[in-house]
Order: C-alpha cells, then sequence, then structure tokens
C-alpha cells in the first residue's frame, strides 16, 4: 500500500519444499499477526508479506527464513525426503504390513520386527523411523484385528486404524496428517 495510504489487508507467502511450490499466498486478511499451519517439522521455509488496500499492494517485505522445529522420530531431512518420494506412505507401510502378517499375525514381536525391517529397506527411512510405522502394525494387530485380517484395504480397517492408530503414528513421527498421504 502506499506510505501515505491505510492498510485494509495483508498478503502473506511462503515456499513449499514438501509440494515442491515456489511462493504462494497462503493468508489474505486483515489482521497483522498471523500464524502458518501445517507445515512440515525441521524443513526451512522462506515468507515474505506486503500490505494492500484499494490503491493496490506495496512492495513484499524482505524474505524472512525460518527453519521448524524438529518433533519426532521422522524428522531428519533423510527421512522427510524419503516420505517426500512415497506420496502415500501409510499404503507402503501397509503393504509391508501385509506382507508379514501372514507370517507373524500371531507373533507380535516377529510381526512387529518385519514390519520395522520391511519400513526400513523399502521406503529407506531410518530405522527409528521405522519403528513408528512398525507400531502402526502392532497397533492394527491389537486394535484392529478383525476389521483388517481379511483385508487392510477394506473401508473397516481403514477406518479403524484411521481412528484407532494414525494419531499414534503422526506422535510418533512428529510428522502432520497430510504427510502420511492420509
Amino acid at each position: 500500500a502506499p506510505l501515505d495510504s491505510e492498510v485494509d489487508r495483508y498478503e502473506a507467502e511462503r515456499d513449499d519444499w514438501y509440494r515442491d511450490m515456489p511462493f504462494h499466498t497462503f493468508y489474505t486478511g486483515p489482521e497483522f499477526k498471523i500464524s502458518a499451519e501445517k507445515l512440515l517439522p525441521a524443513v526451512p521455509y522462506r515468507f515474505r508479506v506486503r500490505a494492500c488496500n484499494g490503491a493496490g499492494c506495496g512492495e513484499y517485505s524482505p524474505i524472512l527464513n525460518v527453519t521448524t522445529k524438529p518433533t519426532g522420530s521422522c524428522t531428519n531431512r533423510m527421512d522427510l525426503a524419503n516420505g517426500k518420494e512415497n506420496p502415500n506412505i501409510i499404503e507402503s507401510v501397509a503393504n509391508c504390513i501385509y506382507d508379514c502378517a501372514p507370517q507373524y499375525w500371531t507373533a507380535e514381536e516377529m510381526f512387529n520386527n518385519c514390519t520395522q525391517e520391511c519400513s526400513h529397506t523399502q521406503l529407506k527411512l531410518s530405522l527409528d523411523c521405522s519403528k513408528c510405522f512398525a507400531e502402526l502394525g502392532v497397533c492394527i494387530f491389537r486394535k484392529c484385528p478383525v476389521q483388517c485380517s481379511m483385508n487392510y484395504r477394506s473401508q473397516f480397517c481403514v477406518d479403524c486404524y484411521t481412528r484407532k492408530c494414525i494419531p499414534g503414528v503422526m506422535e510418533c513421527t512428529g510428522l502432520p496428517e497430510y504427510f502420511l498421504g492420509e
């Protein structure tokens, strides 16, 4: 907005490494203080803002570089990059669970180890991160055995593990739900 004009809105932009998006507007409105949501942990972001009114918009502010705080077991750069290459990581982990289930469905510890090893080798996730996804398999094993034993892709199974298991996976991994592909 011109210097002698009153501001009636702000436009804030950020880039998005995970979605390969250059600067894009994520907020337009009257508030001077805003917050960005659905950011990945341990990822650098760039922000800029400009003021606008009926006469137009001013120049963008200098770029603010911010790196979000790491949280959880999957927030190192390698796991984030490998997760980015697997757009539906939960489906990929479900394949590991499904591959391990016929052999180990009645032996929880071996089932857990098989699922963790599969997540580590096939998805190239760190062992700590893979452990979170192995815990998804154990959660399904414990909390959704009837819904998931015949078909892990059934809506009954997906509804069960989404409600009973995904919140724990999100806490363990430190990743937002959209990253998991749900």
